[in-house]
């Protein structure tokens, strides 16, 4: 048997990388935010708005940049020992926006956030045109969230669920 088929890295040359690696810089690192796509840096900015920690529903696709970035959590992320949150959040996201507001009072979740133009909203739309992300994607939001106001529009979208 070939030993590249093996070990697919075998043939790789064992040559020092010289100058291919960059040189360290005295210029400071930029911080998290400033790395960060735009849409995702404005999702870091509607977050850290919300003064009061609490869970969002927001797509997977977003969902681990909250994580990472604040003191806020989510329903779920895309990593395979999730299962359980991923269902919900599909499930809200398919589901009527009556059945919405019930499984996410029932959970105790404070916001929502949606970039409407990410595949996965879309995703959900198309699959459930009457579902929950499909009206808010066309702008029919229920009563019981309340607008975030955001600093710039990239099409990000962040509601705050309002108490019973």
């Amino acid at each position: 048997m070939d030993n590249a088929a093996i070990n697919p890295k075998a043939n790789l040359s064992e040559e020092p990388l010289g100058e291919t690696v960059p040189e360290a810089t005295a210029e400071p690192a930029l911080h998290v935010e400033e790395r960060r796509a735009p849409r995702f840096t404005l999702l870091i900015r509607a977050a850290k708005l919300v003064t009061a920690q609490g869970e969002f529903f927001a797509p997977m696709d977003i969902a681990p940049e909250l994580l990472l970035t604040t003191d806020h959590t989510v329903i779920a992320t895309g990593h395979h020992r999730g299962n359980a949150g991923m269902r919900v959040l599909m499930e809200t996201a398919l589901g009527s926006p009556d059945a919405a507001k019930a499984a996410l009072a029932k959970r105790g979740t404070a916001y929502v956030a949606l970039c409407p133009a990410l595949g996965e909203a879309r995703m959900y739309a198309k699959i459930a045109p009457e579902g929950f992300v499909a009206d808010l994607i066309d702008g029919d939001v229920p009563g019981w969230l309340e607008p975030v106001t955001l600093d710039q529009g990239n099409g990000l979208k962040v509601w705050r669920i309002r108490p019973e």
